[in-house]
């Protein structure tokens, strides 16, 4: 058996669609405002997962230039018909509004991936078809595949006054060559909360309608319902398949949006996404955005999906079966394999052998990490503080009601907004008199387990590519240059950080609750307008960034006379939130040579520093890194904190800067 550490995929990786091929598992991703679109990972056993590209081309034309934040790339939906990959996703280009404004599309590929274990690749390696955009009820569609039909389910936007956001699920059979509507739309299912992101399964003669419930905040899970019929009537499960909205001193926080998938063995596991809040004096905050998580699945007598430990709520850990020797050898891609036709999984698992019993011990071992397994003293939600926090408007709405998505919250007019409490952070998950549940992960103390890798660097042949992300855009040599510069980025300046069209940044996912960035930067800013830096990134209205720049010299007034010769070099720190734009110090630099700035983020507090005589010297306070976050702010947030580098030049657009050695480190003491 292999142990599994949840999450799985660490940082902002949210929304996760999960199909085995075979012996291989593939997984993809929301990628929203950022590039590459819609990341692609793989395993061979759940446990351990690798980068396999991405969905190149899912965007029409190239660019989100515009997109708001949290907007673009919703929620992909990942399928294998037995002969080709298919994707299907909703680019979203209105947040906040009752229309969305929602493009959905699906694009398909023979072979999913890329070749880089050295066999030669297939002319059609990793390529994806041009996007075809399809009926487009609602974002979070997702395709079935059965009997070589094709249907699509999605969900139902009701934008008219007093209509309901979220108006329940439908599906509609869809030509497999045209992509066009074959017969009407069908309304499977509506029901009084919330649901979304609609995915189908069969297995024993039922279909399988896996929902994600209640908004994808601390609300979030995962309801199932059935029916004998395709099209229904569905009849709902009494309670979730998997939630953590009712117990917040879970380490795995917004459990939901989930899907079903068989093993080679025959056992069921649920892909999931998952948040790890970090205390705050305002509450719980999930700083690293929402996660990939896996959960083992058991059917009980009643032919109702559960969790194998028992209970709704997510493990930390479990044990996985390791694959055996004759699966694809690691260093093969399934690429080459070509998946023959007895690795090619079936619409209709019928043929599952006897289920695992419900109770299953090893749902939380007794060595799990006191890291992950549970809260710390200082990182523990509970349900008994629930105010709303100082520093938001009171009419915030964040916390998602019972019966409306985060989505929904800020559609309606404003007298429907509800706000909702939600839960603090505090030291202790269960009063000492009370015993622990029997149906949820038991907390231990065991020994922190190896964390996956913060960042692989890119290739040298795509220097810029993964783990590398940027906005709106792929990185294009107009801007950003790593060729032939010996390991030096090169970015050109354009647009200010604030910017939806041309913001020249290159960023990486943060991915644990301590986490260091450095690199150094070599530029010569000759005017307030140009600016060279370290960003901690979460949006437009979210970041902090240390900056070299130019400033009056230090006993004149801030009037931007730039052009008399006069003036300093120096590091500028600033402070975004949704509320305004403050500068957190200023220090006099040298810069007549490269200069290395640092952030360290431990939590909710980020320091920022730069080196000087070969020794650290903090630069301004410690800010609040928590606000880089989904749960800061009255606006809908649905990413995750990144930390990178970026260019500023509003006047030419041609000032340039050097970067060498960036490192970004997550995880440690």
């Amino acid at each position: 058996m292999t142990r599994l550490h949840n999450p799985v995929i660490r940082g902002f990786a949210p929304d996760p669609s999960m199909v085995r091929v075979g012996d291989w598992y593939y997984l993809a991703t929301s990628s929203f405002e950022w590039f590459p679109t819609i990341p692609l990972h793989r395993s061979r056993d759940l446990a351990h997962w690798e980068y396999a590209g991405h969905v190149e081309g899912a965007v029409p034309g190239g660019s989100l230039a515009g997109v708001p934040d949290s907007g673009g790339v919703w929620a992909p939906s990942l399928s294998w018909d037995g002969e080709r990959f298919w994707v299907t996703y909703s680019i979203v280009r209105s947040v906040g509004t009752p229309y969305f404004d929602v493009d959905t599309y699906i694009s398909t590929s023979p072979i999913l991936g890329f070749a880089r274990t050295g066999a030669p690749p297939s002319e059609a390696d990793g390529k994806w078809t041009a996007p075809r955009r399809i009926a487009s009820h609602g974002f979070d569609p997702a395709l079935f595949h059965e009997e070589d039909r094709l249907w699509l389910l999605n969900l139902q936007n009701d934008h008219r006054p007093g209509g309901r956001r979220f108006a329940g699920i439908v599906m509609t059979e869809l030509d497999r060559e045209t992509l066009s509507p074959v017969g009407g739309t069908h309304l499977l299912l509506q029901h009084e909360r919330l649901v979304e992101g609609p995915k189908l399964v069969r297995r024993d003669g039922w279909y399988y309608l896996v929902l994600a419930e209640g908004g994808t905040g601390f609300e979030h899970g995962v309801l199932v319902a059935r029916s004998r019929e395709l099209t229904g009537p569905y009849e709902l499960d009494d309670r979730p398949l998997l939630t953590s909205r009712d117990d917040p001193s879970l380490p795995l926080q917004k459990a939901g949006h989930g899907e079903l998938v068989q093993t080679p063995d025959g056992d069921w596991v649920l892909s999931h996404l998952a948040a790890r809040p970090v205390a705050t004096p305002n509450g719980p905050r999930c700083t690293l955005g929402r996660e990939t998580a896996i959960q083992a699945v058991t059917w009980d007598a009643e032919g109702w999906p559960r969790m194998r430990h028992g209970g709704p709520y997510p493990t930390i850990e479990l044990d996985v079966p390791t694959p055996s020797d004759r699966s694809t050898p690691p260093n093969r891609s399934a690429a080459d394999a070509r998946l023959t036709a007895d690795a090619r999984p079936t619409a209709d698992a019928r043929s599952t052998p006897a289920d695992r019993p419900a109770t299953d011990a090893r749902a939380t071992p007794p060595d799990r990490s006191a890291a992950d397994t549970r809260l710390t003293a200082d990182a523990r939600p509970t349900a008994d503080a629930r105010s709303t926090p100082a520093d938001r408007p009171a009419t915030d709405a964040r916390a998602t009601p019972p019966d409306r998505s985060s989505a929904d919250t800020r559609s309606t007019a404003p007298d429907a907004l509800t706000p909702t409490d939600r839960p603090t952070l505090t030291a202790r998950s269960t009063p000492p008199d009370q015993p622990t549940p029997t149906d949820r992960p038991t907390p231990t103390d065991p020994p922190t387990p190896p964390a996956p890798p913060s960042s692989r660097p890119a290739t040298p042949d795509d220097p810029l590519g993964w783990p590398w992300s940027s906005l709106r855009g792929a990185p294009d040599p107009s801007w950003a240059d790593a060729a032939a510069r010996g390991g030096r980025i090169r970015l050109r300046g354009r647009h200010g950080p604030e910017s939806r069209w041309a913001h020249s940044l290159l960023a990486q996912r943060i991915t644990e609750h301590r986490a260091e960035a450095q690199v150094t930067v070599e530029a010569r800013p000759r005017t307030f307008t140009q600016a060279a830096g370290l960003v901690l990134w979460y949006n437009t209205e979210a970041y902090l960034a240390l900056d070299l720049t130019w400033a009056e010299p230090e006993e004149e007034e801030q009037r931007g006379q730039q052009w008399r010769g006069a003036g300093r070099t120096v590091l500028s720190l600033v402070e975004r939130e949704e509320f305004g734009t403050r500068q957190a110090a200023v220090v006099d630099v040298d810069a007549e040579g490269p200069l290395t700035l640092g952030a360290t983020v431990d939590g909710s507090e980020a320091r920022f520093w730069y080196v000087h005589g070969g020794a650290r010297t903090p630069v301004g306070p410690p800010l609040d890194f928590s606000r880089l976050s989904d749960d800061y702010g009255s606006k809908l947030r649905f990413t995750g904190a990144m930390a990178g580098i970026h260019v500023v030049d509003l006047v030419d657009a041609a000032f340039t800067a050097d970067f060498t050695g960036f490192r970004l480190t997550c995880g440690g003491a």
